[in-house]
């Protein structure tokens, strides 16, 4: 039979153990704010109901995916990107219960193939500074500073 004293370092060296990953965090890094515009090339035409995915690929696999929702005017907000070097990823989708959404979804295919994670030429570095401002141009395949 184990001593109690035994049984409760190897019960406190369990749940330290068990509890570490959630102490680090992303490393260490604090989240920072992130706002901006992706321009949208005029041949698209939007509806209201289309839905504009933007998102934030780490290449330290550490990090988490950041995503954000880019309104009708382009503009967008997250606040979940940590400072490092992202890919940057953009998906247009028409509202798949409307008519004619098939059709508008392939209109859409080669621009969000040219965009996703396998093909984009988009790429950003976040500092720590807390509040950044991006421009995404897609047609450019371009991220910019303001």
């Amino acid at each position: 039979m184990m001593k109690p004293l035994l049984l409760l370092r190897i019960l406190a060296l369990t749940i330290t153990v068990a509890l570490l990953p959630l102490l680090s965090g992303c490393g260490g890094k604090k989240p920072v704010n992130v706002t901006g515009k992706v321009i949208i090339p005029a041949k698209y035409k939007l509806k209201e109901t289309d839905t504009i995915q933007l998102a934030f690929v780490p290449e330290d696999k550490t990090d988490v995916t950041a995503v954000a929702a880019v309104e009708k005017n382009g503009e967008f907000k997250s606040g979940t990107v940590v400072p490092g070097k992202y890919k940057v990823t953009v998906k247009i989708n028409p509202y798949m219960g409307e008519p004619g959404s098939e059709k508008r979804q392939k209109e859409f295919e080669s621009f969000n193939k040219a965009h996703d994670l396998a093909n984009t030429k988009m790429s950003y570095e976040f500092t720590s500074d807390s509040n950044q401002s991006i421009t995404v141009d897609p047609d450019k395949s371009t991220v910019t500073k303001g």
